[in-house]
C-alpha cells in the first residue's frame, strides 16, 4: 500500500463532483451534507460520517448537486497487489481524527512515507473491522451503535443496559465477548473518539466541546482526555493545526 496525496475540500456553495477517471484508489470521508456519486453505473449517496473508496481506472462523477456546506477529506493511494480486501464503503467511521492526522503527516516537508502508509493502513483496518460488526449478534451491534451515536460523559453502562432492557452486568459480558472490552470501556472510547473528532474537525473551543459532551466543566473534560490520551486537548489540537484546503 502506498499513500500518494490528500486534501480537505470545503465549499459554501452548491457543488457537484466533476467527471473523473483516476489511476489510483480514491477514498472520500464526508464531513457534512450528502455527496452524490456515480461509479460505473452504480449510484452512491455518501452521508455525513460515511467513507467510500472509488476504484482506479473507472469513471466516477456526481449525479446530483450537493447543498452547501460541502466538506470532505479525499486521499489517493495505490496497492502493490491488484486485489483489494478492504471494504469499499463504511457507514459510520468511528475515528475521523485519523484523516486530520494523516493530512498533517502528508504536508510535513520530507514526511516519512512509511508513517503515512501506516496511518492509511490503520484507517483501512478499522473500516474492515467495523464492517465485520455486521456479523455480530444484534444486541451487541445495536448497543455499540447506540453508544457511538450518544457518546457523552452522561452515558453510563446502566443507562445503555436499561435502554435495551438488560442488566448492565449481562450486557457488559455480551460486549466484552464480541468487542473485547467492557461496556464502560466502550463508552469511554466513544467519548474520546467524539472528542478527537470535534477537536480535529471543528473550530469549537475546548469549553464548547466540554459542554457538547456533557462534562460538568472544562477541567473535568481536560482531565478525562489527559487520563486516556496522555496529552491535553489543546496539545492534541496543536499537533494537527496545519491543514490544506483545496477545491476540486
Amino acid at each position: 500500500m502506498n499513500f500518494k496525496y490528500m486534501g480537505l475540500f470545503d465549499s459554501e456553495e452548491i457543488w457537484i463532483h466533476p467527471e473523473r477517471t483516476e489511476p489510483t484508489y480514491e477514498l472520500i470521508y464526508n464531513l457534512k451534507n450528502d455527496i452524490f456519486l456515480e461509479e460505473d453505473g452504480v449510484f452512491h449517496t455518501i452521508k455525513k460520517g460515511e467513507v467510500i473508496i472509488l476504484k482506479p481506472g473507472i469513471m466516477h462523477r456526481g449525479f446530483k448537486k450537493s447543498v452547501s456546506p460541502v466538506s470532505f477529506y479525499w486521499l489517493h493511494f495505490t496497492l502493490e497487489e491488484e486485489k483489494a480486501d478492504f471494504p469499499f464503503f463504511n457507514e459510520n467511521f468511528s475515528s475521523p481524527h485519523l484523516f486530520r492526522e494523516l493530512m498533517h503527516y502528508s504536508l510535513v516537508p520530507d514526511g516519512n512515507q512509511k508513517l503515512k502508509n501506516a496511518v492509511l493502513s490503520h484507517i483501512l483496518a478499522l473500516m474492515t473491522y467495523e464492517n465485520s460488526a455486521n456479523f455480530i449478534p444484534g444486541a451487541a451491534r445495536e448497543a455499540f451503535s447506540y453508544i457511538r451515536a450518544n457518546a457523552s460523559i452522561n452515558l453510563t453502562a446502566s443507562k445503555v443496559a436499561e435502554h435495551f432492557s438488560y442488566s448492565s452486568e449481562h450486557l457488559s459480558r455480551i460486549m466484552k465477548k464480541h468487542y473485547g472490552c467492557s461496556l464502560k470501556a466502550l463508552i469511554d472510547s466513544a467519548v474520546i473518539n467524539a472528542a478527537k473528532s470535534l477537536i480535529s474537525n471543528t473550530n469549537m473551543s475546548i469549553k464548547e466541546i466540554s459542554a457538547h459532551l456533557k462534562f460538568p466543566n472544562s477541567n473535568a473534560f481536560i482531565n478525562f482526555f489527559k487520563y486516556h490520551e496522555k496529552i491535553s486537548p489543546a496539545a492534541f489540537r496543536k499537533q494537527f493545526t496545519y491543514i490544506h484546503i483545496n477545491s476540486r
